[in-house]
C-alpha cells in the first residue's frame, strides 16, 4: 500500500519504461489526502403538522445559514402560517474554495501528482514550487503570484495527472472550477483538462502561447445524486514534440449549495357556529340560542353543556362548540328594553296664535301620531285631540292630550314716536277686564314717557297675555348760539356760523346760510329748524374807530442828524419796537422804527426805516503863503460828490495864483 507521496513518486519512478511515463498509480495517488470538511449537504425542517382553522404555526429551519427563502416568500430562519399546503424551506451558502493549498503558499503539500518532485526541471516529468521559472530551468520564464507550481510534461507525459485532491461534494450541486495557468516554454503552449472522478469535464484549457502569460481558466461540474466525494484532477493533454510546460496556480473549487426540505401543515375546519347578533328584547320575552353541531360537545358561559340555551335576562352568553379536536366560540349580548313611558302631559288650554310641541323622543325610538306622522315630536297649532305610540326596541306604548284655545286680547299703544327734547307722551293700552305689566312693572293702563326708550306691555285677559312695543325716540333741539353781544373794530367783519348737519336757518334779513357776516354795527338774530325742532338767538354788534399810527416815509438823513418819530393821540397807549411806551421816539442811528397804538381795544401800528449817509470831507489845509509867481492846488475830490467854490466854479481841484481867501462847499448824497 502507498503511504506517502514520496513513496508513489518513487514507485512511478521505478516502474517507469525507459521513453515511456508510467499512469497505473493515478487515481492511487488522489485519494491519498481527504481534507476535513463539515459543511452539510442536507436539511431537515419540522414534522408534518395539522393544526385548527384561525390557528398558525411556525415552522422551523436549520439554523446556521447565511440564506433562507421560503416557498411562501419568507427569507427569515422560521416563518408563520395559517393555511394548508406544501411548504419547502431552501437554504444556500457557500462552500468556499474546497482545494487545499490551492495557491501553494503551503509548498508541496495538499494535493497528489504523477510527476517528480524535483527541482531540476530541465528533465521531463518533474516538478517543482518556486516563484521563479528561471531558477529552475535556463529556457523558462515567469513568475507568479508568489509560489506557483512548475511541470516539466515534455512529449512523454500526455495524459499524466499533474495535480489531484480528493475533496467532499454535495449530491446535485454545481461546482466552479478554476485554476491561473501559463506557458514557461517559448514555444508549445500546453493543453490542460478538468477530470472529476476520472471523467473529463468536457473543457480543454490552453493558455496564451507567449511565454508566461497567466491566464485564469474556468469550468464547471454538477456531482451526480448520492456522489459525496470527488476527485478532482488536472491532466496535461497536449503532446507536442517541444513544449507542454506549464505553471500551475491559484486553483479554486467552490459552489453555492443550495438545500431544500418541506413540510405538508393541514388546516381542520372549525365547526360551524353563530348565535346570530346581539339581542335587545322586550322585558318578558325570552330567546333560544342554538349552537347545534353534528358530532360535537358545548360548553355554555355557566357550565352547562346542552346545544341549546334559552336566555330570559340581560347578559352577555357564550358557548365552546368542539368537534374533530377543534373548538369554535361565540358570544351574544342580550339586553332589556321595558315598555316605553309616553306621557303627552294634561290636557290643555292654549291662546290663539300659540303653539304646543309634544315631544316623546327616546333614544332608538320610532313614532306614529295620530295623523300618520312619525318624527319624534309633533307641534299642535289648533284646538283638538292628539295622540302618538311610541316603539322603542319592539316596545310599544302609547298616549291622548285634548287641547282647547282661548282668543288672545287686542293691544295698540301706537306706533313708534320721535318727539322734541321736553315733549311728553301718554300710551294707552287699556283693555276691560285686562291687567297689564309694562317694562318697569308699572301696572297701569297708560304709560308716561319723558325719555327716549323702547315701551312694551304685557296685557293678559282670560289667561292669554299679548304684547305690544313702541320706541320713542327724542330729537335733541338744535343750537342757535351767536355768542354775547360784541364790539369789533372799524373795518373788521364777524362771522356769525351756526352750521350743524340736517338743520335750516333764518336769518334777521331772510337769508338762509348756515352762517352771516357781520361788516355794520347792529342786531342780527337766527332760527335754527333740525329734525323738526327750532332754536333761536340774537347779538348786538358794535364798531370803535381805529386809532393813527403814521411815522412817515422812510428816510436818509446825514450823520449827527435827529429824528422826532410822534403819534400821540388822547386816551391811546403805545408800544414801540424796544418795548419803550411813550407818545414819541426820538431816532439818532440808522435802522427800522416801528409803534403799536392801542385805542378802545383797537390797535394800529406802523413803521419806518430811517438811513444814514456820512458827511463828505471838505478840507483845504491851513493858510499859506507864496511865494510870487509861485501857485497851490486845492483838491477835494471824492467819488460821487459835487462841489462850489467861492467863485461859482464847480471842480473837484482850485488853483490858487494870487493871493486871497478861498472857500469850498462839498455835498455828498
Amino acid at each position: 500500500m502507498v503511504r506517502t507521496l514520496r513513496e508513489a513518486q518513487q514507485m512511478i519512478a521505478q516502474q517507469r519504461p525507459s521513453g515511456r511515463k508510467a499512469f497505473g498509480l493515478l487515481w492511487a495517488l488522489c485519494s491519498l489526502s481527504i481534507p476535513v470538511w463539515s459543511q452539510p449537504c442536507s436539511i431537515t425542517i419540522d414534522p408534518d403538522t395539522t393544526i385548527c382553522q384561525g390557528q398558525t404555526v411556525t415552522l422551523h429551519g436549520p439554523a446556521g445559514f447565511p440564506n433562507y427563502l421560503w416557498s411562501n416568500g419568507a427569507l427569515t430562519q422560521n416563518t408563520t402560517v395559517n393555511a394548508s399546503g406544501t411548504y419547502t424551506c431552501q437554504v444556500t451558502y457557500p462552500s468556499g474554495n474546497l482545494a487545499v493549498n490551492g495557491s501553494f503558499s503551503s509548498g508541496n503539500t495538499g494535493f497528489t501528482t504523477a510527476y517528480t518532485y524535483n527541482s531540476t526541471l530541465t528533465t521531463d516529468g518533474n516538478y517543482w514550487i518556486g516563484s521563479n521559472a528561471a531558477a529552475y530551468h535556463p529556457q523558462w520564464s515567469g513568475t507568479g503570484n508568489g509560489q506557483f507550481l512548475l511541470v516539466n510534461a515534455g512529449w512523454m507525459q500526455p495524459g499524466w495527472k499533474f495535480w489531484c485532491e480528493t475533496l467532499p461534494v454535495c449530491p446535485g450541486q454545481t461546482y466552479t472550477i478554476s485554476c491561473r495557468a501559463a506557458s514557461l516554454a517559448s514555444s508549445n503552449p500546453p493543453t490542460i483538462s478538468w477530470y472529476v472522478n476520472n471523467v473529463w469535464t468536457g473543457a480543454d484549457l490552453t493558455p496564451p502561447a507567449a511565454q508566461a502569460t497567466w491566464q485564469t481558466l474556468t469550468t464547471s461540474w454538477t456531482a451526480p445524486p448520492g456522489v459525496t466525494s470527488a476527485d478532482f484532477c488536472v491532466q496535461v493533454s497536449s503532446g507536442w514534440g517541444v513544449g507542454n510546460d506549464l505553471g500551475f496556480d491559484d486553483v479554486v473549487i467552490s459552489a453555492n449549495v443550495v438545500l431544500t426540505d418541506a413540510v405538508d401543515v393541514t388546516v381542520t375546519p372549525l365547526p360551524p357556529l353563530n348565535l346570530g347578533p346581539n339581542a335587545l328584547l322586550c322585558t318578558g320575552q325570552s330567546l333560544v340560542l342554538d349552537a347545534a353541531s353534528p358530532g360535537a360537545t358545548y360548553l355554555w358561559q355557566d357550565g352547562s353543556t346542552a346545544s341549546d340555551y334559552v336566555v330570559t335576562g340581560a347578559g352577555n352568553y357564550n358557548v365552546a362548540v368542539t368537534a374533530n379536536g377543534c373548538t369554535a366560540n361565540d358570544a351574544i349580548t342580550v339586553n332589556y328594553n321595558a315598555v316605553p313611558v309616553v306621557d303627552l302631559g294634561p290636557d290643555q288650554t292654549l291662546c290663539t296664535g300659540q303653539n304646543l310641541n309634544l315631544n316623546v323622543f327616546q333614544l332608538g325610538a320610532t313614532y306614529i301620531w295620530q295623523d300618520g306622522s312619525n318624527t319624534p315630536s309633533y307641534t299642535v297649532t289648533g284646538p283638538g285631540t292628539y295622540s302618538v305610540t311610541v316603539w322603542v326596541g319592539g316596545c310599544s306604548s302609547g298616549d291622548a292630550i285634548d287641547v282647547a284655545y282661548n282668543p288672545m286680547p287686542v293691544v295698540d299703544i301706537g306706533p313708534d314716536q320721535t318727539l322734541c327734547a321736553g315733549i311728553q307722551a301718554v300710551l294707552d293700552a287699556t283693555t276691560p277686564g285686562a291687567t297689564y305689566l309694562w317694562q318697569d312693572g308699572s301696572t297701569g293702563p297708560t304709560y308716561t314717557v319723558s325719555s327716549a326708550g323702547v315701551y312694551d306691555v304685557d296685557v293678559t285677559l282670560n289667561g292669554c297675555t299679548a304684547s305690544d312695543a313702541a320706541s320713542v325716540n327724542y330729537n335733541p333741539s338744535p343750537v342757535a348760539n351767536l355768542g354775547a353781544d360784541q364790539t369789533l373794530c372799524a373795518g373788521a367783519t364777524l362771522n356769525l356760523n351756526v352750521a350743524q348737519p340736517g338743520t335750516t336757518y333764518l336769518w334777521q334779513d331772510g337769508s338762509t346760510g348756515s352762517s352771516f357776516t357781520v361788516s355794520s354795527a347792529g342786531t342780527y338774530s337766527v332760527d335754527v329748524l333740525l329734525n323738526g325742532c327750532s332754536a333761536s338767538d340774537a347779538i348786538n354788534v358794535a364798531f370803535n374807530p381805529l386809532p393813527v399810527a403814521s411815522l412817515g416815509p422812510d428816510q436818509v438823513l446825514c450823520a449827527g442828524a435827529m429824528l422826532n418819530l410822534s403819534v400821540a393821540q388822547p386816551g391811546a397807549t403805545y408800544l414801540w419796537q424796544d418795548g419803550s411806551t411813550g407818545s414819541s421816539f426820538t431816532v439818532s442811528s440808522a435802522g427800522t422804527y416801528s409803534v403799536d397804538v392801542l385805542l378802545n381795544g383797537c390797535s394800529a401800528s406802523d413803521a419806518i426805516n430811517v438811513a444814514y449817509n456820512p458827511l463828505p470831507v471838505a478840507s483845504l489845509g491851513p493858510d499859506q503863503t507864496l511865494c510870487a509867481g509861485a501857485t497851490v492846488n486845492l483838491n477835494v475830490a471824492q467819488p460821487g460828490a459835487t462841489y462850489l467854490w467861492q467863485d461859482g466854479s464847480t471842480g473837484s481841484s482850485f488853483t490858487v495864483s494870487s493871493a486871497g481867501t478861498y472857500s469850498v462847499d462839498v455835498l455828498l448824497n
